[in-house]
């Protein structure tokens, strides 16, 4: 029997909610050993293409390293770390989401919302921040302040790797509900380079799509 929640979801958020209780359970059961080794095979394959998509940019607007918005690994997603790591060595710019809440107005909640800050290796590989280690977690905006890290806009990233839950044939996304990456990618460039990461076992045939849904230029897999 349905429970009185998923009877007033609409349709179409029901079948989404469905969806992505299966692929997220279905990317839980690969194995751990599994998911690293594909997941360093992925980031070899990642970083081919936005070496050589960036490269297709010309001269970046002034002269700047790349800046790459990339994720912490939540959860069985593939992992990023080899990639991240590298792009550092290079000299990129990598930023990592984070979801700052705002004080609240006098009559309302917090404003909660997606930010991206800049990271260095060695707080990455330490984890030695909270959105880190519960990337789905917010904390308050004074606090980000207090960790003096850089931010970057939508319109500063030259690249944006996005997680997702799955994707279909004609690479439609479904993400985690919460819209947070349909607004960042409203908000990016046109010319700014943007690729999903997800494991095989994360397609299927079809996704149900509305009006604010943007299918994903590329999806690398493994």
């Amino acid at each position: 029997m349905e429970s009185d929640t998923s009877a007033e979801e609409p349709p179409r958020s029901s079948e989404k909610t469905t969806l992505r209780r299966m692929l997220i359970d279905r990317r839980n059961r690969i194995d751990e050993a599994d998911r690293a080794t594909r997941s360093i095979s992925m980031c070899g394959r990642l970083s081919a293409y936005l070496l050589e998509r960036l490269g297709e940019l010309g001269p970046l607007e002034g002269c700047h390293a790349p800046s790459v918005a990339l994720y912490a690994a939540m959860g069985s997603e593939p992992s990023l770390d080899r990639f991240a790591f590298e792009a550092m060595e290079r000299g990129w710019r990598c930023f990592f989401p984070v979801m700052v809440k705002d004080a609240p107005e006098p009559s309302g909640s917090p404003r909660i919302r997606m930010e991206f800050v800049r990271l260095m290796a060695e707080p990455y590989r330490n984890r030695s921040l909270p959105f880190l280690t519960s990337p789905a977690k917010s904390i308050a905006r004074d606090q980000l302040v207090r960790l003096g890290l850089q931010s970057a806009e939508a319109k500063d990233l030259d690249a944006v790797v996005v997680p997702l839950v799955g994707f279909d044939q004609k690479n439609n996304r479904l993400g985690y509900g919460g819209g947070n990456y349909d607004r960042l990618l409203a908000e990016t460039r046109p010319n700014a380079v943007v690729v999903g990461f997800a494991f095989v076992e994360q397609r299927c045939s079809s996704l149900p799509v509305e009006p604010h849904d943007i299918p994903l230029p590329r999806i690398i897999t493994g």
